[in-house]
């Protein structure tokens, strides 16, 4: 089975490639021109020949006949062959092949080349995507005009809901209506008997009363208490549902507009650049934990103690210089860590190691530049959960 993906990789997918396990697990990464000259010289080709050549190496090395590579790589050599393919608009291209089945992805990231054979994915390229794949919420919140979506700086989806609340929302628009008709002169005589003071207090009780309903509906289907949820509403909405909600993450900043008066790609690319900070400072606060804790039991910064707390899923957050590699092996058993110069048939890259499994357990990665790490000289760092 072959399949691509034009979009860049959901967390399902992600978690997809993180629990394969296969015998020839084989990863490519290359880069792709889509500007100039270099598209006509064909380098996103020629870099898929030479990845082609360096897996048909790695066959040689671990024993495996010429023919049985041949047949193995037969479905990564035909791409070469598709012109339409190659005239995408992606940054970079990812494979990631078995024996019995291939997945390609277009991305947006300008990859250096790179081949990996082993019993698993490498997936340590894909971090800096990861960071703009993150998932929160948006909720347009107005009378009679009220969706919730779940969105990442790529993509934004509604997310529907149950019939049979919605009916309850609708009952509550509609007698909310009755209620403002009944007040601004369908019975005037009694509406000013009440008073003008009542009227305002009623409106606030159907809000109120309306919002709270909105909020079971959001509160039943998100499914990840962790992601933040940003409002697009008026002023004063925002106000009462802030109070009242008890979603823990709901986003300081909100859109201050009526939604009717915001399409969903405004709203898409505005709540995108908001949220981006968000995930920016949330970088920061981890690099400072790490920092207030270097020399403690919570910071680890050698792979011989990295390794095991991975795998132990008790890493929170993981910070690696872009380009660090170290191949090596893990002894689960004794809970060692053996390091290699290069890597061999029977050893792995130990950062990939220690990336897919923070992934696996929910724990942050983040790639820098080596000013961005919390601790100068320390390439591989890690903030543990306890």
């Amino acid at each position: 089975m072959i399949n691509t993906i034009e979009c860049p990789i959901t967390p399902s997918i992600l978690n997809m490639l993180l629990l394969q396990q296969d015998e020839r697990c084989t990863s490519i990464y290359i880069p792709l021109f889509h500007h100039g000259e270099k598209v006509y010289k064909s380098l996103g080709q020629l870099h898929l020949k030479n990845a082609i050549k360096d897996v048909y190496k790695v066959f040689e090395r671990k024993m495996i006949s010429k023919h049985e590579a041949s047949q193995y790589l037969a479905r990564i050599e035909s791409l070469l062959s598709d012109g339409t393919f190659w005239r995408n608009e992606a940054d970079g291209l990812a494979i990631f092949t078995t024996k019995h089945e291939m997945h390609y992805y277009p991305m947006p990231i300008h990859f250096k080349p790179l081949t990996y054979v082993n019993n698993h994915y490498y997936i340590t390229p894909l971090v800096p995507l990861m960071q703009k794949i993150k998932p929160y919420y948006v909720l347009s919140l107005s009378v009679g005009h009220s969706e919730l979506y779940v969105a990442n700086a790529y993509e934004i989806n509604k997310v529907s809901i149950k019939e049979e609340v919605q009916e309850e929302i609708d009952q509550t628009e509609k007698d909310f209506e009755e209620s403002l008709q009944f007040r601004s002169g369908f019975n005037q005589q009694k509406a000013h008997y009440h008073g003008q003071g009542e009227g305002k207090d009623d409106k606030n009780g159907w809000l109120l009363k309306y919002f709270k309903i909105v909020d079971e509906v959001v509160e039943s289907k998100l499914e990840h208490k962790a992601y933040p949820l940003v409002l697009v509403c008026e002023d004063q909405y925002f106000a009462m549902y802030n109070e009242l909600t008890s979603y823990p993450k709901v986003f300081n900043q909100f859109i201050d507009k009526n939604p009717k008066l915001y399409d969903i790609e405004k709203i898409h690319a505005t709540t995108s650049n908001m949220v981006k900070n968000y995930w920016t400072k949330e970088q920061i606060q981890y690099a400072k934990q790490i920092r207030l804790f270097y020399g403690g039991k919570r910071v680890h910064h050698t792979l011989d103690k990295i390794v095991p707390a991975a795998v132990d899923g008790r890493i929170e957050a993981l910070f690696i210089e872009k380009d660090t590699e170290q191949f090596g092996l893990y002894d689960e058993a004794n809970r060692t860590v053996l390091l290699d110069d290069k890597a061999l048939n029977n050893n792995a890259s130990l950062i990939n190691l220690i990336t897919s499994k923070c992934m696996e357990y929910g724990g942050e990665v983040f790639l820098t530049d080596p000013h961005q790490l919390p601790i100068e000289g320390e390439p591989v760092i890690a903030l543990l959960r306890y």
